[in-house]
């Protein structure tokens, strides 16, 4: 018998990656989501940001599959998010968990012990997906369209560090049956 967080990373894996699917064969020139700013960074607290050492400057990598990522085939030992939640639910989350990339395609699912998920997936052109399910809700955007997606300066062949935003986004709320809108502002870090 399989335990609830298995079940609900597997359905937040099983999303984020059919998501990465549809936006890998999507039209690039559909996107509307505009790139993160200066801005947006200031609210990103990532463990380096804690210690004052958050890049100033980011990698142009666009998100409309005009980017090449170059990341190599990699079993990543940790991952971790940040994320800060507003509109139609607030929160933040810090979450932690694995990855890996294999023939230029990044999978990181991450679990809490109170069945939270959030799954991030992208492939070495910008592409890919972002899946969360809180307890307040659950949504998905895709990089390029809902989202916009930069690799961060600092990240080598040992440690990536990814920073998104992404705006309006629909959301199931798991105490009505309305559709929520919500915001979603943060940042993913992989290491070896």
């Amino acid at each position: 018998m399989r335990t609830p967080i298995r079940t609900i990373l597997a359905a937040t894996c099983i999303a984020g990656v059919s998501a990465t699917l549809s936006a890998c064969g999507g039209d690039s020139d559909s996107g509307s989501a505009s790139s993160p700013s200066a801005d947006d960074a200031s609210r990103s607290t990532s463990p380096d940001a804690a210690n004052g050492t958050e890049p100033d400057n980011r990698a142009d990598t666009g998100s409309n599959g005009s980017s090449d990522f170059g990341i190599a085939d990699t079993n990543w030992a940790r991952s971790w998010a940040h994320l800060e939640v507003s509109g139609d639910f607030n929160r933040s989350l810090d979450i932690e968990g694995v990855g890996v990339t294999l023939d230029g395609l990044t999978n990181v699912p991450m679990a809490t012990a109170t069945n939270e998920a959030v799954n991030f997936t992208v492939d070495n052109d910008g592409n890919g997906a972002l899946s969360m399910t809180l307890a307040e809700g659950a949504t998905a955007g895709e990089f390029g369209t809902d989202c916009a997606l930069e690799l961060l300066d600092d990240s080598t062949d040992t440690k990536l560090h990814f920073f998104f935003t992404c705006n309006d986004l629909e959301a199931v709320s798991s105490t009505s049956t309305d559709v929520s809108t919500v915001t979603i502002i943060g940042d993913v870090g992989l290491e070896v």
